[in-house]
């Protein structure tokens, strides 16, 4: 038992004196913690540097607190996001959505279609004012248009597919 606590202590030196010990470690201006019945809140404000590790599988960034975020998706329709002049449909799709935009024929307008974990899976240019997209290579879920005109009016259209 002497020998295992001699050693524990060792290593515990050696990890001091050559830096090798790492822990989280944060410098900020404020934070704190709130609590209620329905949940907990912890959080830190004016943080001024962090470190990264990547590798193929994982990202971890230390001391940044990570946020858990939960949806409820409750409908199917558009996100008021803008006034862009465009009508998608049929919604909840099965093998081709139709896309019409109202341009005067001078605005480039482009889409993107995303999965819901953020891949895009088609992009392109939209060409007059009737437009499709091949839905049939898509698994029944739920996709995310995204509709841009000239590079600064967007948006963003939820998409069912059967």
């Amino acid at each position: 038992m002497k020998t295992f606590t001699f050693l524990l202590k060792a290593a515990l030196v050696f990890c001091c004196l050559t830096g090798k010990l790492c822990a989280q470690e944060a410098i900020v201006s404020s934070g704190g913690v709130i609590s209620s019945g329905n949940g907990l809140v912890s959080f830190s404000v004016g943080q001024t540097f962090f470190n990264t590790w990547v590798n193929s599988e994982n990202t971890i960034t230390e001391g940044i607190q990570q946020p858990s975020e939960f949806y409820a998706i409750t409908g199917v329709g558009e996100l008021p996001m803008s006034e862009l002049p465009v009508r998608v449909y049929p919604n909840p799709v099965s093998d081709y959505l139709f896309l019409e935009v109202e341009d005067d024929g001078q605005s480039m307008v482009y889409f993107q279609l995303f999965d819901m974990n953020g891949k895009m899976l088609q992009n392109g240019k939209l060409e007059g004012n009737a437009n499709r997209i091949n839905m049939l290579g898509y698994k029944p879920s739920i996709y995310l248009l995204k509709i841009r005109m000239n590079n600064n009016k967007f948006k963003t259209i939820k998409i069912v597919k059967n």
